[in-house]
């Protein structure tokens, strides 16, 4: 894990499990902009990005909206991203 500097721009992406999500972590990056990466598995892909500072998962929204909410929510407050 990368620290990051108090006034860098810090985006919160769900979905790295999907491609477009890591499409999306990658791209940011690129951009220099801090990103958390965020999916439903232990082995989504964009947890292994380069660009990806930290990885969180959550449970799918699918199998329990309450506690993917509840999961969500716990990950904002304790990396709180400017972005989601």
């Amino acid at each position: 894990m990368r620290s990051r500097s108090p006034d860098q721009l810090t985006v919160l992406v769900t979905g790295a499990d999907q491609r477009q999500g890591l499409a999306i972590i990658r791209a940011l990056g690129l951009a220099g902009i801090s990103v958390i990466a965020c999916g439903p598995h232990a082995r989504s892909m964009g947890f292994y990005s380069r660009f990806a500072t930290q990885s969180f998962r959550y449970t799918p929204p699918f199998r329990d909206a309450h506690r993917f909410v509840d999961d969500i929510l716990a990950i904002v407050r304790r990396t709180r991203p400017a972005l989601i």
